[in-house]
């Protein structure tokens, strides 16, 4: 592989993963508002599926961008009680664990359950109870931007 290919391959690597953090930071966000009675952390609680996602890469090949758009929209999460959470894709299950940071308006994501677990920041842009819209920019090398919202029913999965 070019040295090219390399760095393209690192940077959709780290787009994975900073699109996995974007939807856990949303989720996080959701749990920690007031809606109806529930707080950020009841309200994240459940099941979510990605429905956008839009992904900037610099210098990344048109068709690089549309596979990992894909990638992200056949992800799902599952957030747990206790602050577990587990991510569902096509090709591996991550468990870790998720956090809200109010004051940055931010779901954290920790992605593994040893030393060398991934951490992720997703600014939540916009949330209701069944829908939340996650950003990572990862300044010059681009952003990724998805939606996820909750499944309520199986037919949904």
């Amino acid at each position: 592989m070019t040295e090219k290919c390399n760095q393209h391959f690192l940077i959709y690597c780290d787009m994975k993963k900073a699109a996995s953090v974007i939807v856990l930071l949303a989720l996080v966000f959701i749990t920690g508002c007031k809606d109806g009675g529930k707080t950020i952390d009841e309200t994240i609680i459940g099941n979510w599926k990605t429905s956008e996602a839009q992904v900037n890469v610099a210098d990344a090949p048109a068709e690089m961008k549309k596979a990992f758009e894909q990638m992200i929209l056949n992800t799902k999460y599952k957030f747990n009680a206790d602050k577990s959470f587990t991510m569902t894709s096509e090709r591996e299950d991550i468990k870790g664990s998720w956090s809200f940071d109010k004051e940055r308006n931010a779901l954290l994501l920790v992605e593994g359950l040893d030393d060398k677990a991934a951490r992720d920041t997703f600014n939540i842009e916009a949330s209701t109870e069944n829908s939340i819209s996650l950003n990572s920019n990862m300044g010059a090398d681009g952003s990724i931007s998805f939606t996820i919202e909750r499944i309520v029913s199986t037919k949904d999965e």
